[in-house]
């Protein structure tokens, strides 16, 4: 009898640790997708940015041992009605968006559950009393839903919030976050938007 306690004891505790095992590999292939879905439409300077990342998490060997932590992003910026949105089109970029450019009274947009880009809206800093336009959520909202694994659907759900409800999930690769008091909103990505705004 004692020794099937030890045994069943032991496949607990091997059973446990399987479990927290799947988890990390989950988390790994939910990062790497994530990876695999940025680098598709990366321009030569984005895939470096990408690279850098890759080489800071471990995946790559640096080989000229040279620092690249403090090398400027190249982020898209869009100006509607004179308010600034920014683009982030890898985790890099969407770091430094979420957790260093934008301040607690800022937008975050993303599309809801799924891989794609922090879309950051930038409120007026002198005009307290600022509202956001329904011209300007829809079209954030179009942004966050054509820079996502959503281009291609219809009535794509994209959440948005302020900054201050964000968090940064801790020890997690990536730029994924947590969010509290999210409103959503059903978007058909525009691609002649995005092409008027390019321009």
């Amino acid at each position: 009898l004692k020794i099937f306690f030890t045994k069943g004891k032991k496949a607990k505790k091997t059973l446990i640790e399987a479990n927290k095992q799947l988890v990390i590999v989950r988390e790994e292939i939910e990062y790497l997708e994530n990876i695999l879905f940025q680098l598709e439409d990366a321009n030569n300077t984005e895939c470096e940015e990408i690279k850098r990342e890759l080489i800071q998490n471990g995946y790559i060997k640096n080989k000229l041992k040279q620092s690249s932590k403090n090398q400027k992003l190249s982020i898209t910026k869009f100006i509607i009605d004179d308010t600034e949105i920014y683009v982030g089109k890898n985790n890099l970029q969407n770091n430094y968006l979420t957790h260093t450019l934008a301040k607690s009274n800022d937008y975050w947009f993303h599309i809801k559950e799924g891989t794609g880009s922090h879309v950051i809206v930038k409120i007026p800093e002198n005009d307290p009393n600022f509202v956001m336009s329904e011209k300007l959520i829809r079209t954030a909202a179009n942004i966050a839903a054509y820079y996502s694994t959503g281009k291609t659907s219809s009535s794509v759900p994209v959440d948005y919030t302020k900054v201050r409800y964000l968090k940064k999930v801790p020890g997690m690769k990536g730029s994924f976050v947590t969010l509290q008091n999210q409103k959503t909103i059903y978007i058909d990505p525009d691609i002649n938007l995005i092409k008027n705004l390019s321009q």
